[in-house]
């Protein structure tokens, strides 16, 4: 049987009905496998593999996309702005997305691989959560009050507090990634600090 609805009758598949295969994959818990794919979708690896790259490549769309969604939820969730509200996004975020359980179903099945996609440093989630990082920054915070490095430094300790407890079965401190955030922020355009 196949995974899901696949393109509609008549229709050809196409790379979104790969990606729409894979993310309901991952939302059951179940390996996003490309053989899978291919074969309910009834194109060959190669065609697939033309569409969306290799595995690595392909949970990195699926956690791509669904990375967004969860930012995007805790933007409008805390409302904040600032340094205290892109502070206050992270942290939503590291909340909502340590306790998805397909998300933590894959770091756990599959932590190597889990790692190498938040990890990778051109990869979609950390360049993404960079550039948003630094978007806040840049908006919110004196010039020249922090380092160019600062934006990736956030996004690291925020993968390696979540993520890294997670792949090793623990759970992540999120009082301490809050507090290191917090110390590691440079002070708001208003004047105000943030610690």
């Amino acid at each position: 049987a196949p995974t899901t609805a696949a393109a509609q009758p008549g229709s050809r598949p196409s790379r979104a009905d790969a990606l729409l295969l894979a993310q309901a994959l991952f939302l059951r818990c179940e390996r996003v496998d490309v053989q899978r794919i291919a074969k309910d979708l009834g194109v060959g690896r190669t065609t697939l593999y033309r569409w969306i790259g290799d595995r690595e490549q392909l949970l990195s769309a699926v956690i791509g996309d669904l990375t967004d969604l969860a930012w995007g939820l805790a933007e409008r969730e805390t409302g904040g702005a600032g340094i205290a509200g892109l502070l206050a996004t992270v942290q939503r975020f590291a909340v909502l997305t340590s306790t998805h359980r397909p998300a933590r179903h894959f770091a756990r099945t599959e932590p190597g691989m889990a790692l190498r996609v938040l990890l990778a440093p051109e990869g979609r989630i950390r360049s993404g959560m960079r550039a948003r990082v630094a978007r806040a920054l840049a908006a919110h915070a004196e010039p020249g009050s922090y380092a160019p490095e600062t934006p990736d430094l956030l996004v690291e300790i925020g993968i390696a507090l979540v993520w890294t407890p997670i792949t090793i079965g623990e759970e992540p401190d999120l009082e301490r990634l809050a507090r290191l955030l917090e110390a590691l922020s440079p002070p708001d355009r208003a004047g105000g600090q943030t610690r």
